[in-house]
């Protein structure tokens, strides 16, 4: 299974859940994920497993590439052995207020002065057997969030496709729309020239004519501009059959592209053109909000 991951296009966002659990321990782990340029790893778990941060960050590095994660750790203790004592009445008064105020009660045995440690309040080792409970949990969390990016994932494939078979549409309507402007810039500059000369039968020299149209096909060539879209589309579509680890240059492609689109709208002097132009860069915003969620 871990070999098709890479084809697979992920969102950042997602959720996963994962308990395991022994006769006297259980162990409930939580992540949410949301979007971020990098990789960001919160943990937030009991005192003792302090130490066990920089194991649980590193094994959620090997499964996610982008994005900011909450791990959260819950540890439920069915005998809590001569260490510890409950401070009962504490524990209840939590729980009311807690269901008072709807929030979920299974946290209350975390909060401060619930659970007393005797030994002068010192972390104690995590034993082997609760740090096996904590890596099947995780992994479990792991596989659900991962799950639901992948689902998310296939969704964004689907709509940044869409968005790149309009464009490369806009940009077919541009480039058969480009030649047609020169020529009506020649005809009006025809018609301009004989206007000046003041008869309609007046010739008009064609060197100069010439002249003036080369220099404004020249200025408003969209040639390169739009070949290197062509050359962008190709590329986002290579990156999405390709999946893994994408969104950066995803992104920057789309950078890429409002910056080829803007190009041609400085250089058309075309109302028509202008509004492909327009449509263009409509569909570069909306690629870019998408590209946005892509891992």
């Amino acid at each position: 299974m871990r070999a098709l991951e890479v084809f697979l296009l992920k969102s950042m966002t997602g959720c996963g859940s994962g308990r395991a659990e022994i006769a006297t321990i259980q162990v409930a782990v939580e992540l949410k994920a949301v979007n971020g340029r990098f990789l960001k790893v919160s943990v937030k778990a009991p005192p003792a497993y302090a130490s066990l941060e920089g194991e649980l960050e590193a094994v959620v590095r090997e499964r996610l590439r982008r994005g900011s994660v909450t791990l959260a750790i819950y540890v439920t203790r069915t005998d809590l052995g001569p260490a510890a004592e409950v401070n009962a009445e504490l524990a209840a008064a939590y729980k009311t207020a807690f269901e008072r105020l709807g929030l979920p009660v299974h946290v209350v045995g975390l909060l401060p002065g619930v659970v007393v440690d005797r030994q002068q309040g010192k972390p104690s080792e995590v034993a082997a057997d609760e740090r096996r409970l904590v890596s099947e949990a995780l992994g479990a969390a792991l596989a659900e969030l991962v799950r639901m990016r992948e689902r998310e994932g296939a969704a964004l494939k689907t709509a940044i496709a869409a968005i790149l078979a309009r464009m490369v549409e806009v940009r077919a309507v541009v480039r058969a729309r480009a030649p047609e402007v020169v020529k009506g810039y020649k005809a009006r500059l025809e018609a301009r020239l004989a206007e000046l000369i003041g008869t309609g039968q007046a010739g008009v020299d064609p060197a100069l004519l010439a002249r003036e149209v080369a220099v404004f096909a020249d200025r408003a060539d969209i040639t390169e501009e739009l070949e290197r879209l062509a050359a962008h589309f190709e590329h986002a579509r290579e990156l999405l059959a390709q999946g893994d680890d994408v969104g950066r240059r995803l992104d920057f492609l789309a950078q890429e592209m409002l910056r080829e689109a803007n190009t041609i709208g400085s250089k058309s002097a075309d109302a028509s053109l202008s509004q492909q132009v327009v449509e263009l860069k409509a569909q570069v915003e909306q690629l870019k909000e998408q590209v946005a969620n892509v891992e």
